[in-house]
């Protein structure tokens, strides 16, 4: 009574467990956990089913009509590894995946009612449990050898703990139901013995896997993972295996009168159930391409319509596709660009860019540089660009680059390092003429001083009006650059051009005679008047 008690903790373990974190895994890890789950609840009502007619009855046997249910319980963690959680979130692909394990459930029911439940009935009790024990370890050891296979390809994965959990677990539990099958044969097997580690093994295992399981949340994003979907083909295994199997049974090994009929009709039924979930898998694949399809257009416009140029080549460097931006850009034409590669594009001496990008598509994944492309008529250009590659199985196959021609960019930012550097020489020169027009004022104050006095000589006098008139030229030329380099608002005033080219003919004046250039000015005697910014009529002359 209490070994048959004991049973049931590990496989409830399980249900409570799943049932309890069933919100921390999302799309194909929930769909995993769910129907290994409903293996431990299936396993639970064919050991209540034998227990109860053990204890109760007491006429329990191994092949009953629970044994349905622990069979198919057994083999529900083997069917879960197609949903491949290893492999990401992969929500879209749930429905798909639920479909296909669904067919295998019906292929793991007709095994065990053609094989096991029906001989059962019109075989001798020792036939049809020698098929019973060796169809159980042909289970046990698929499933070992699924999960070790699995952890092995997993090993680098955030399931490779998870699925490490399982394969010992159920590993073990193969080795000690080869021993307990043994023992069951001989009649020396009792429940609550060590004989009952050939399912509590496999199961403890369950249970500490799905409570030590990573979340969906600790793992990639959904919308970012790639979805990979199992192909149709998987759906139609079970329908072609199940008149296969039933119907060549039937000819090779035939039981005869109503097991026969019976192997038939089960055969007929599974068959069109089998048919009925192919059907819907293929319909679901059918809306699947088509709302791919529909992306695809979708993304191929917005491709097509963006004014950064896309160039996608392959991992030899030959062009795959270029958008109508790239093609207008290099002036190409898409039959042209078809025949040649990333490289004959580029400005000569650049060759050797593409092997340090690749360089950094191994290490990173990305790369963003400048790349000086050279269109069809020879000419060049700058382009910012950002690469990055598309894997297949560990290998880059594809490169796909984001560019845009920066000519205009680069051309704007010398033009703000010109005019930032005229702002630095505008700061000299006010400083300069500051430090210029102190000493001119004193030397034109001594020499007001000096012509007040009366009894200077007329040659002095001479001298002394012309440093006079000198010194107040280079006064009005340093008020002339100061009035350059400050600048000041626009506001419109009455300005005299006659004085504005008096003003700007004196700032010139030396540089025109250190030229040898003459330089004669007419101008109105009368002030010739105009409404303008003052300075900025200043700066431009």
């Amino acid at each position: 009574m209490f070994g048959n008690v004991g049973l049931l903790i590990p496989p409830l373990a399980v249900c409570g467990i799943v049932l309890k974190r069933q919100w921390d895994w999302q799309g194909c890890h929930r769909l995993f956990w769910d129907a290994i789950a409903v293996g431990a609840g299936l396993w639970v009502v064919g050991h209540l089913g034998w227990a109860f007619e053990e204890i109760v009855l007491g006429n329990g046997g191994w092949l009953r009509w629970h044994t349905l249910f622990s069979l198919c319980g057994g083999i529900l963690p083997l069917i879960a590894l197609l949903a491949r959680p290893h492999l990401g979130i992969r929500s879209q692909a749930v429905t798909g995946v639920g479909l296909v394990l669904a067919s295998y459930g019906i292929l793991a029911v007709f095994l065990y009612s053609y094989f096991v439940l029906v001989p059962s009935l019109v075989l001798p009790p020792s036939e049809a449990e020698f098929a019973l024990f060796a169809l159980v370890q042909i289970n046990r050891g698929a499933l070992a050898t699924g999960l070790i296979a699995v952890a092995w390809r997993a090993r680098r994965s955030r399931w490779a703990r998870t699925y490490a959990y399982l394969a010992v677990g159920v590993t073990s539990g193969f080795f000690f139901s080869l021993i307990t099958s043994r023992a069951i044969a001989e009649g020396s097997y009792q429940a609550g013995t060590l004989f009952d580690l050939a399912w509590i093994a496999p199961f403890a295992s369950y249970a500490v896997a799905a409570a030590s399981a990573p979340r969906s949340s600790d793992l990639e994003d959904a919308t970012l993972a790639p979805v990979r979907m199992l192909p149709a083909a998987w759906a139609a295994v079970p329908v072609v295996l199940i008149p296969l199997i039933g119907y060549g049974a039937l000819w090779l090994q035939p039981l005869g009168g109503s097991g026969d009929a019976f192997r038939a009709l089960i055969t007929a039924l599974l068959t069109v159930a089998g048919l009925g979930f192919l059907t819907l898998r293929l319909s679901l694949q059918a809306g699947e391409l088509q709302r791919a399809d529909s992306r695809l257009r979708l993304l191929a416009a917005a491709t097509e319509q963006t004014q950064d140029m896309i160039l996608i080549t392959r991992s030899d460097g030959r062009i795959e596709h270029a958008n109508d931006a790239f093609v207008r850009a290099m002036g190409y034409a898409r039959e042209e660009l078809s025949q040649r590669s990333f490289g004959d594009l580029l400005e000569k001496g650049f060759d050797g860019v593409g092997r340090h990008i690749r360089e950094d598509l191994r290490a990173r994944g990305v790369w963003r540089g400048t790349l000086f492309r050279r269109r069809h008529d020879g000419s060049t250009f700058p382009a910012a660009c950002t690469i990055t590659s598309l894997k297949e199985a560990g290998a880059i196959t594809y490169l796909v680059g984001v560019e845009r021609d920066i000519t205009e960019e680069l051309r704007l930012q010398e033009q703000l390092v010109h005019t930032e550097r005229l702002s630095a020489i505008g700061e000299l020169v006010a400083g300069v003429a500051h430090e210029i027009n102190n000493p001119l004022q004193t030397v034109v104050g001594s020499v007001e001083l000096m012509l007040e006095d009366p009894s200077a000589p007329p040659s002095i006098r001479r001298d002394l009006e012309t440093v006079r008139r000198e010194a107040g030229r280079a006064a009005q030329i340093v008020r002339s650059l100061l009035a350059f380099v400050r600048g000041g608002t626009p506001e419109r005033t009455a300005v005299d051009l006659n004085q504005t080219v008096r003003e700007t003919v004196a700032l010139r004046e030396f540089q025109f005679q250190q030229k040898s250039i003459r330089l004669s000015m007419h101008v109105s005697r009368s002030r010739s008047w105009s409404l303008a910014a003052a300075k900025s009529c200043s700066r431009s002359s």
